[in-house]
């Protein structure tokens, strides 16, 4: 009976956990108290933890974030029925990583459960037990937010399964982030439910302090809730495009015809802004019939494009390449970057080259070489070469005659702990644009997750973020505060 009352508290816990990052419209609340079934696992009904039970319980975490991410793979499946081995070889990495980080949830079960039974702490005394689990668990959080990916030689993690990014959805109490930073916020959200818990096995008035102190941060929160802030006058100039192409010149000519009737249509617009990978060719900077078709002479007046395309660039001017992946790429012709365009008047003026790639989906590992290499090559990128991570300076690009913006490419924002770029004298003047390619997947709880992860570093950094994706567009202010943009996706 025992291990059946186990199972359901550990269970309680991952659930609740995933109920306050997938849906924290309703669950928010969730994220402050899913360590209180642990609590009363091991501590009221003096159960023994073994590593065994923290697996299950990452296995129910990250699965259900595999479970939503997995919709990809049936959504390619329909679209590319050819090409079955890509899903199969998708499916399994998939699988493989969600085991793989729920080790993490197992050595941090077995680091509480081995300290608890060679210290034979029992209910009758909670307060290091509980102290140890608050570490512990920071320390978990800590590790799948930005290192869990090292065999991947690249420190990074699951930034969308870190508990505060829950709270996004209510940026008012994430006030006191940009101050105390994000780690001792975690300590600030997991406190109150620690202090609960000891509150109920120490009826004391030293309980009662602890619990009033853990509560006041959230308190304040609320009280210096950030206001409303006016959004920039340039922002009604901007139109928003989810759409996407091989970027042939017959697609060329209707975003041409689309083009021209945004604007005249709307004659206050003057910059139109596709997500990333918009265009998924290299012929923006190899053709300029394609881009031609997009000056004054066809559309009415000059028009400033920003879009998300890619860049084939010889291996002796790949000047701003990242050295470390040239090893992995050196077989190869050429190297492809993903690449933001801005385009005035038919006219390529700027492009940013992305300096960061998705381990497995954009580039493979160094570490793999050989047939091995190959073989996941043919499968992974057989319509498309691995993206190549650059090495160029991150410039402010104009998009229209009076605004700059900061360019990020999609995972650059979601994986960069710190803002990468050198304007941080200047953070009021440059906004963050940021493109975002969300369509791999056809599921709402990542769209939405992803787009509280951009509130989320809008709070911390500090800085204003254009956010533009296939699915939502939206002018996110420093305070987490957001602005939807209208589509213009239809003529």
């Amino acid at each position: 009976m025992r291990i059946y009352i186990a199972m359901a508290c550990i269970s309680t816990s991952a659930l609740l956990y995933c109920a306050a990052l997938f849906i924290p419209s309703y669950c928010w609340w969730g994220m402050f108290i899913f360590l209180l079934p642990l609590y009363y696992l091991y501590l009221s009904l003096n159960y023994q933890v073994y590593a065994r039970h923290g697996f299950w319980w990452g296995t129910l975490v990250f699965g259900s974030l595999t479970y939503c991410m997995g919709r990809t793979s049936t959504y390619y499946a329909q679209l590319t029925l050819h090409n079955y081995h890509t899903v199969i070889v998708t499916i399994i990495l998939m699988i493989t990583i969600t085991l793989y980080c729920a080790c993490y949830s197992a050595l941090w079960f077995w680091i509480i459960g081995t300290y608890i039974k060679y210290k034979k702490f029992t209910k009758n005394s909670p307060g290091i037990v509980l102290l140890l689990t608050l570490i512990t668990t920071i320390g978990y959080i800590t590790c799948i937010d930005r290192w869990c990916f090292w065999p991947f030689l690249r420190l990074e993690g699951y930034p969308l399964l870190h508990p505060l990014i829950a709270l996004s959805e209510y940026p008012a109490l994430l006030s006191l982030l940009p101050y105390v930073g994000k780690h001792a916020l975690t300590v600030v959200l997991l406190a109150p439910g620690t202090a609960l818990f000891y509150r109920w096995h120490r009826r004391s008035l030293r309980s009662l302090l602890i619990v009033a102190c853990t509560v006041m941060p959230w308190i304040i929160s609320y009280v210096i809730r950030p206001t409303e802030q006016n959004t920039p006058q340039w922002l009604s100039t901007i139109a928003w495009l989810p759409m996407q192409g091989t970027g042939t010149s017959a697609l060329a000519l209707i975003v041409q015809q689309t083009f021209k009737a945004i604007v005249s249509r709307h004659s206050t617009i003057q910059t139109i802004i596709l997500p990333e990978s918009a265009f998924c060719t290299n012929r923006l900077c190899s053709d300029i019939s394609c881009t031609r078709l997009w000056d004054s002479l066809h559309l009415g007046k000059p028009l400033t494009v920003v879009c998300g395309s890619f860049s084939t660039v010889l291996p002796d001017q790949s000047a701003c390449a990242s050295p470390g992946y040239i090893t992995t790429l050196s077989q190869h012709s050429s190297y492809c970057y993903n690449t933001c365009f801005v385009i005035y008047d038919g006219i390529i003026t700027h492009r940013f080259h992305k300096k960061h790639t998705m381990a497995f989906f954009e580039q493979l590992p160094s570490w793999i070489t050989g047939t091995i290499y190959d073989g996941l090559r043919a499968i992974l990128f057989s319509n498309t070469p691995p993206i190549m991570a650059s090495a160029n300076t991150r410039v402010p690009l104009p998009i229209n005659e009076t605004t700059l913006c900061i360019p990020y490419i999609c995972s650059e924002l979601f994986f960069s702990q710190y803002t990468n770029d050198y304007f941080s004298n200047n953070r009021d003047n440059y906004p963050i644009m940021a493109l975002i390619s969300d369509n791999w997947t056809q599921s709402k709880i990542i769209h939405d997750s992803m787009f509280r992860l951009a509130q989320f570093k809008a709070i911390e950094w500090r800085r204003d973020i254009l956010y533009i994706s296939y699915t939502r567009a939206a002018y996110i202010n420093k305070n987490g505060i957001y602005q939807s943009l209208p589509a213009y996706s239809t003529l």
